[in-house]
C-alpha cells in the first residue's frame, strides 16, 4: 500500500474525532454559549499544536500571512455556524450540511475552469446538481420554520468550509506545514471566541462536568481538524472523498443511540445523495486536473 494511501485513512479518523466533537457540543452548548464553545476548544488545540511545532521544531511565522487570515476568516465562520445548527438540528443532519463542503470545494473548480476559459467537465457539473438536488431533499418547505432556518445556515456552513478547504489545498501545494495551518486557525477560533464571550453574557461557571465536555470540544476538534489537513494534504483524492463522508455514518448511529434522532425516508435518500455526489465531484476533479496536465 502506498504512503499517499496510507495517509488517506487520517480522514477516516477526522470522521471519528468530528463525530465526537459535534456529541460534546450537543452536551455542552445548553450550557456554554456558541463562543464559549469555541473558545474552549481553542484554547485547549493550542496547546496541542504548540507542542507539535515545537517538536517537529516548526517556526509560528508564516510567508503566508494573507492566505491564513483568508482562510481563517471562512473557517472560524464554519465553526461558529457549524456549533450553533448542531445544537438545533439533530446530529446527522447537523453533519451532512457540513459535508456539503465537497460540493462547493468543486464549485471552485467549476468557477476556476470558467475563469480560465476551458471546458467544463460536464460529470462533474451533473455531480454538482445532484448534490445539491439531494440538499433540496433535506432543506424542504414541509420542514417547518423552526428547522428551515438552521438548515439555510448549514448551507454557509458547507460553503464556507468547502473555501477554506480550497485554501488549504492551495497552501499543501505551497509546502505549508500542517502543524502551522492548526496552528494559525485555532489562534483565529481563541480570538473570535474571546470576543464573542466579552460582547455576550461572559463566561459561565464551570464545574467538573462542564470542564470535561469541554475538553472533549478542544481535544477532538484539534485532532479533527489536525488529522483532516494531514488527510487533505499528502492523502489520495480519491480515497480521500470517500473516507471524509464516515463521520456521516458515524453521526447517523450517535444521533440514533445517544440523542434518540429520527430521520424522515426523504431525509435519508437526501444524505445518501449528498454523499456519493460530494464522492463522485472529488472524483471527478482529480480526473479533470489529471487531463489538463
Amino acid at each position: 500500500m502506498s504512503p499517499t494511501v496510507l495517509q488517506s485513512f487520517w480522514m477516516l479518523a477526522a470522521g471519528a474525532f468530528y463525530t465526537l466533537l459535534a456529541i460534546c457540543i450537543k452536551w455542552g452548548v445548553d450550557t456554554y454559549s456558541v463562543y464559549e464553545i469555541v473558545f474552549y476548544r481553542s484554547a485547549f488545540g493550542i496547546l496541542m499544536v504548540l507542542y507539535l511545532l515545537k517538536k517537529k521544531s516548526i517556526p509560528i511565522a508564516t510567508p503566508m500571512l494573507g492566505t491564513h487570515i483568508l482562510r481563517n476568516a471562512l473557517a472560524t465562520t464554519n465553526l461558529c455556524l457549524g456549533a450553533y445548527i448542531t445544537w438545533l438540528l439533530p446530529l446527522a443532519m447537523a453533519q451532512i450540511l457540513n459535508y456539503t463542503c465537497p460540493l462547493f470545494f468543486a464549485s471552485w473548480i467549476v468557477f476556476e475552469t470558467l475563469m480560465a476559459g476551458r471546458r467544463i467537465h460536464w460529470g462533474l457539473l451533473a455531480a454538482l446538481l445532484c448534490g445539491f438536488a439531494g440538499v433540496c431533499l433535506i432543506i424542504r418547505p414541509d420542514v417547518g420554520e423552526a428547522m428551515l432556518i438552521p438548515m439555510l445556515l448549514g448551507l454557509i456552513v458547507g460553503a464556507t468550509g468547502g473555501s477554506a478547504d480550497w485554501i488549504v489545498k492551495k497552501m499543501g501545494e505551497n509546502n505549508e506545514p500542517a502543524e502551522r495551518i492548526v496552528f494559525w486557525f485555532v489562534v483565529a477560533g481563541l480570538i473570535v471566541g474571546f470576543a464573542g464571550i466579552v460582547l455576550g453574557d461572559g463566561f459561565h461557571p464551570l464545574d467538573m462536568e462542564g470542564f470535561l465536555i469541554l475538553l472533549g470540544v478542544g481535544v477532538f476538534g484539534t485532532l479533527g481538524q489536525y488529522t483532516m489537513t494531514l488527510a487533505l494534504k499528502n492523502g489520495e483524492a480519491f480515497l480521500n472523498s470517500v473516507l471524509q463522508y464516515s463521520g456521516v455514518v458515524f453521526s447517523i448511529f450517535a444521533g440514533i443511540l445517544i440523542f434518540h434522532d429520527s430521520l424522515d425516508t426523504l431525509t435519508f435518500i437526501g444524505i445518501a445523495v449528498i454523499c456519493l455526489s460530494g464522492i463522485a465531484s472529488t472524483i471527478l476533479t482529480v480526473l479533470s486536473k489529471k487531463q489538463e496536465s
